[in-house]
């Protein structure tokens, strides 16, 4: 392989090793800001619909078959 075509594998290289550097410490501050607001109370999920566990099998169903605006939850404790 000619020096050229050396240098510029190893241009591409370095590439996509800040890429994924940059990719990862924006994944890191993404997660310790969702953290922030889930401590602070500041997350409101919002369910869609909520079934007993003994109706798993409707829970599905209308997962399956809805156009869902939010979380299907199973409620299995009172």
């Amino acid at each position: 392989m000619e020096a050229a075509s050396l240098g510029a594998l190893s241009a591409i290289g370095r590439q996509k090793q800040i890429g994924i550097t940059s990719l990862y410490a924006l994944k890191n501050n993404w997660l310790q800001e969702l953290t922030a607001f889930a401590q602070a109370g500041q997350l409101h999920p919002y369910i869609d619909q909520t079934f007993a566990f003994t109706d798993a099998q409707k829970a599905v169903e209308f997962a399956a078959t809805e156009h869902l605006q939010g979380k299907v939850v199973l409620q299995v404790a009172e």
